[in-house]
């Protein structure tokens, strides 16, 4: 299922022509962090899934466009630290709504 980040205003969205969904990276992030935090989302046993937690760890929420009167809330990965493990599980919890058809989110 091909999935796109953007920065769209709208929190998903089909591009029939390109044949695949854009998503406002933000917003999804904001939206699988909230389901984590209401424990809608499990996980396998701590011991195990430890070492892949850290990679949340390493996202950052930031502030940009300040210097053009333009503020915007981002995530940003810290530059020397990896972050796959958060988007790995994004994609599966994304990829399971989609098919699931919930496709409502939480406005950022």
């Amino acid at each position: 299922m091909p999935i796109m980040y953007t920065d769209q205003a709208a929190p998903i969205r089909w591009d029939e022509k390109a044949r695949r969904f854009t998503v406002n990276r933000t917003n999804i992030i904001d939206n699988f962090i909230g389901d984590i935090k209401k424990m809608h989302i499990r996980t396998f046993d701590w011991e195990e899934f430890e070492p892949y937690a850290r990679d949340f760890l390493n996202v950052r929420e930031d502030t940009i466009g300040e210097d053009r009167g333009i503020s915007k809330r981002v995530w940003r990965r810290i530059p020397s630290a990896p972050d796959d493990s958060l988007h790995s599980m994004l994609y599966g919890w994304l990829a399971c709504r989609i098919l699931c058809g919930y496709t409502e989110f939480t406005a950022a």
